[in-house]
């Protein structure tokens, strides 16, 4: 599981401006019911909107850019819980979008005290985790796990959910390299402007992980 910011303040507003009642469309599944959510209708001017602060959020989010070593992003499902709205233990499907899914994302809309319930439940092995992230925030995990969304008992769960696929092919390899391309990116911002410590200790790093990726990477 992986955390990074990917929205501003005032991102975060203007999409969540967006969730407007009548351009919402009631999603529900299953008999038993197997989900209940609501989403911003595809291609209304509400969803337009939403992407343009998406489609800019990602090209100036470094982290969310170059430590997670994404290769296809699929487009955004702009996702609201009301009060009751659940979804049951599931797995995403192996391709959304076009795309082959190695990476599910929430990035989270409204704040956890807004609402009761809704945490996002995923289990990996035997270890369960019920996440509920600052707004702007998004929680990244791999899309094979189990998960799942906890029933709404109060307010409104606002969230986005993407699907991105992995320059590396191999799960481990995936994992180390991500982490060694957050130990880059934190050395970065850590010494930004002390340009004899980066080309010293930071760049030859760089160089390595690029190698790698050239030789072991899927970047066609």
């Amino acid at each position: 599981l992986y955390n990074c910011n990917v929205l501003s303040k005032n991102e975060v507003e203007h999409c969540r401006k967006q969730f407007i009642d009548t351009k919402l469309k009631k999603i529900q599944t299953g008999d038993p019911l197997y989900k209940s959510k609501s989403e911003v209708v595809a291609q209304s001017p509400q969803f337009r909107n939403c992407m343009d602060v998406f489609q800019n959020a990602v090209v100036k989010k470094g982290e969310f850019n170059t430590v997670y070593l994404f290769k296809d992003i699929s487009p955004p499902i702009f996702s609201q819980y009301d009060e009751g709205d659940f979804y049951q233990r599931h797995i995403d499907e192996l391709l959304i979008g076009g795309i082959r899914t190695d990476h599910s994302i929430t990035v989270f809309l409204n704040e956890p005290d807004e609402y009761d319930g809704g945490e996002l439940r995923v289990t990996i092995g035997d270890h369960v985790t019920d996440i509920k992230l600052r707004a702007g925030d998004a929680v990244i995990y791999p899309t094979g796990c189990l998960h799942e969304v906890l029933p709404v008992t109060r307010g409104k769960r606002q969230v986005a959910l993407l699907w991105a696929t992995s320059t590396i092919d191999e799960p481990f390899l995936r994992h180390e390299m991500i982490t060694f391309a957050k130990t880059i990116f934190a050395q970065c911002k850590k010494h930004s402007g002390d340009d004899d410590y980066l080309r010293e200790f930071v760049y030859p790093l760089e160089q390595v992980k690029n190698n790698i990726l050239r030789g072991y990477g899927n970047l066609q």
